[in-house]
């Protein structure tokens, strides 16, 4: 176990499934290349889910001493198993884990922030990240602007969440991308990733369960790291015409009923839950409808899907067909 005042161990957690070879070797790199404090360890753990590109044939540069680096294979499970096996690859000293997706990169002081964070008494911690497409992950959010007013990633504000206040925050906004989180591995070890949700929304399941055991959040509005251009099952499935669309809005709602069911929600709060399920609901009849003839086995499939978890869906159907055209319009906006 580590002692007070010693360095602390860092693991890393990578899950990775590629079709271009040379993205692993970024993200890795960008790890090595972080400063830390003499003494701390870190422990690169890469999770090969069954990838196209095999991560052992990937070309990687040496680590520095305090670098470690694992890879440990399995056969294709989605990635929220990919990154619960690394979790449970975490060695008894850990102190904290990171999360870096293979085709994002960390930029420098990223692990400085996370690590005075985290030492200074938070328990989860997340900072900003460039979506390279112009935009970037925290500017956009309405509690930071109406906290902090106009945000401009060039001059980054810390900021911290005290208590349940955290748990509230992040389900109003899914704000952390998971590249871009970091917490107390010895005050959450025994939470996981909802291995059921495969295509969407595990991440922000997990925020929610690390924010509703959290004493404090801490966050800086800071670019520390860039999003990559790799596979994501996640923007695959962005197309309306996409087979896998409907089932990701599925797993969205399955989500949020995990949300209802798992955590002692208030009012304001049950109601945000249930106006985000109505709206997906809406999202599925959409769907089905325009995919009717295209994908019927996958229409079929998935809507079985969702009556088994939520009978109440069939109830919103009938005014759902009638405003097809204003959710189209919706959608279209979102």
């Amino acid at each position: 176990m580590e002692h007070a005042g010693a360095c602390p161990k860092v693991a890393v957690i990578i899950p990775f499934y590629q079709a271009t070879h040379g993205l692993l070797a970024a993200a890795v790199g960008s790890v090595a290349a972080q400063r830390v404090a003499p003494g701390t360890a870190i422990d690169i753990i890469v999770i090969d889910d069954g990838s196209p590109v095999s991560a052992a044939s990937e070309t990687l540069a040496d680590l520095p001493p305090h670098c470690r680096l694992r890879v440990i294979a399995q056969r294709n499970a989605g990635v929220a198993a990919a990154r619960n096996a690394g979790l449970d690859a975490v060695s008894s000293d850990t102190r904290f884990v990171a999360f870096l997706d293979s085709d994002d990169i960390w930029l420098d002081g990223h692990l400085a922030a996370g690590l005075a964070a985290l030492t200074g008494g938070a328990d989860l911690y997340f900072d900003n990240t460039d979506n390279c497409d112009g935009t970037d992950q925290l500017s956009s959010s309405k509690y930071l602007r109406e906290r902090h007013g106009r945000l401009d990633p060039r001059s980054p504000i810390v900021g911290t969440i005290e208590g349940r206040a955290a748990f509230d925050t992040i389900l109003s906004e899914h704000m952390p991308q998971t590249s871009q989180v970091m917490y107390d591995f010895h005050h959450h070890a025994a939470t996981r990733f909802e291995e059921a949700l495969k295509l969407a929304s595990e991440d922000y399941l997990f925020w929610l369960c690390l924010a509703n055991r959290s004493r404090r959040l801490s966050y800086c509005t800071g670019i520390m790291g860039r999003r990559g251009r790799g596979v994501s099952i996640y923007r695959s499935t962005m197309s309306w015409d996409e087979p896998r669309r409907i089932a990701r809005v599925v797993d969205q709602i399955n989500m949020r009923r995990i949300v209802a069911a798992r955590f002692r929600l208030d009012a304001q709060q049950v109601k945000r839950v249930d106006d985000e399920i109505a709206e997906l609901c809406d999202h599925v009849t959409f769907l089905a409808v325009r995919n009717s003839y295209r994908h019927p086995l996958t229409i079929v499939a998935e809507l079985r899907r969702l009556t088994g978890m939520y009978p109440g869906f069939w109830r919103r159907v009938p005014a759902a067909i009638v405003g097809l055209p204003t959710i189209r319009s919706r959608l279209l906006q979102g």
